[in-house]
């Protein structure tokens, strides 16, 4: 008789041992008597068992390597990336001189012109949009030291400088364009463009292209912008602006655009406005051009001896003519210049009267009184 498999139950089971070893799974063993079985084989079980692994490194090893990885990125690494890269220097003391064709250009609408760099450094005149000055010095750590057209020499704030000189280089076949109108705004584009400056009376601007209604500029700030053709000047760059034939009446008429201004000691524009600063823009306007400061305005043209009247034994106003510049100095200084007037047509100058805050167009005859006060007469013309 075939051999009866022998049967276990549960409780004859052999459980694996566990002293030093690690039940891993079972493996298929061939048991006596299985030709006789209808299976071709017959499976039992068999455990299998592996040896555990044993560290090849002490434990406190992996966190010491850590420990010190981090000691070196933060003390040694990071420091060496995050350091700026080494710069020549410059010992504070040494201040290097600019060269002689160093410019700066301003970029601001108007910029001020102080005699000194500090906070209460007094205003000297004022410097138009695209103006380019001459560096003196860079010294100061907010401002720059410059000299202008008229050799006047003070302190602008650098954030109202451009380094672009671009604007102020013309090349061949550019154009001039010089502002006659109030404020001129000039835009980022020829048609739909959006505000990026705004250029007052006077201001000097050179165009690289030009169509029937706009224009396009090079700006300070170093890209382009376009303005209409209304309101300014246009000439080729070799040309200087001519004066007209009437300079008198025009001269006058350019001042006039400057009455009732808001008036500002030194003002160069509209916003605020001084006496010798309408006579600096109208004369620009008309070909002729006059220093920013009183001291050096009154030394241009001819010199107007006016006779004295024998009953007041002051100047007698009646020889002034129109376009005239009339220069005072203060009743305790007869040394200094203090304000000037321009005469204007029916016998009236434009000046800067006390208690008010712009400027006025008075009657001379009815201001005799200012005759005692009178420094210098300058006729702008030779006739």
């Amino acid at each position: 008789m075939p051999n009866e498999p022998v049967k276990q139950t549960p409780n004859q089971e052999q459980k694996p041992k566990w002293v030093g070893k690690i039940p891993l799974g079972s493996m298929p063993k061939r048991r006596p008597g299985f030709l006789g079985r209808k299976n071709l084989m017959d499976y039992g079980e068999k455990d299998v068992y592996v040896a555990p692994k044993r560290m090849l490194l002490p434990p406190w090893l992996i966190p010491l390597v850590a420990f010190a990885l981090v000691i070196l990125l933060v003390f040694w690494i990071l420091p060496g990336q995050l350091a700026p890269s080494p710069e020549p220097t410059v010992p504070v003391e040494v201040v290097l001189p600019p060269k002689e064709d160093d410019l700066a250009v301003v970029q601001v609408s108007v910029a001020d012109v102080f005699d000194s760099p500090y906070v209460r450094g007094k205003r000297i005149t004022q410097v138009l949009y695209n103006e380019p000055l001459k560096i003196l010095s860079t010294e100061p750590p907010n401002h720059i030291r410059v000299e202008l057209s008229d050799g006047t020499r003070g302190f602008v704030l650098r954030s109202d400088l451009s380094a672009e000189i671009a604007s102020v280089t013309p090349r061949d076949g550019m154009l001039k364009v010089i502002v006659r109108g109030d404020m001129k705004p000039i835009m980022s584009a020829a048609s739909a463009g959006t505000r990026v400056a705004e250029a007052p009376m006077g201001t000097i601007l050179y165009s690289d292209y030009s169509s029937d209604q706009v224009m396009r500029l090079l700006l300070p700030s170093g890209g382009y912008g376009w303005i209409t053709k209304d309101s300014v000047f246009i000439f080729d760059d070799l040309e200087a602006l001519p004066e007209p034939d009437h300079f008198v009446q025009s001269f006058t008429s350019s001042a006039m655009a400057f009455f009732n201004a808001p008036w500002m000691p030194s003002g160069q524009t509209l916003n605020g406005i001084s006496p010798e600063g309408a006579a600096r823009v109208a004369g620009l306007l008309n070909g002729k051009i006059l220093p920013y400061t009183l001291e050096k305005m009154a030394e241009v043209g001819q010199e107007v001896t006016l006779p004295v009247d024998p009953e007041t034994r002051e100047f007698d106003l009646r020889y002034l003519r129109e376009g005239d510049l009339v220069f005072f100095h203060p009743p305790d200084d007869e040394k200094r210049i203090e304000s000037v007037a321009i005469c204007m047509p029916e016998r009236q100058w434009l000046r800067a009267e006390q208690n008010r805050a712009s400027l006025r167009l008075g009657t001379i005859s009815e201001q005799r009184d200012m005759a005692r006060w009178i420094y210098k007469v300058v006729r702008l013309t030779d006739d």
